[in-house]
């Protein structure tokens, strides 16, 4: 049984790291799964492949994209965040 789980584990243990944007939040597909508000976010920027999380309690998450961002990519998915902070900061 202990193989088992632990051979369970390992698989999504190794799984490639994805951070999924909506707007109910923001998801990481890490072990254990991570949930995040947008009330939870004060700023979100790509910017030269570089992933920038600002957290309200100060928290800072930067990660390095796998693969190169076109700017019209970039732009637009900044445009998406910035649209739900705002959305989030007029709901409070």
């Amino acid at each position: 049984i202990f193989f088992v789980i632990a051979a369970l584990l390992e698989r999504q243990i190794k799984f490639p790291q994805e951070i999924g944007f909506s707007n109910d939040g923001i998801t990481f597909n890490t072990f254990p799964f991570k949930n995040y508000a947008w009330q939870q976010v004060s700023n979100v920027m790509l910017k030269d492949d570089m992933l920038t999380l600002d957290f309200t309690n100060n928290k800072i998450l930067q990660k390095v994209t796998e693969t190169e961002v076109s700017p019209e990519t970039e732009r637009e998915f900044n445009k998406f965040c910035k649209q739900q902070l705002a959305n989030k900061s007029q709901n409070v």
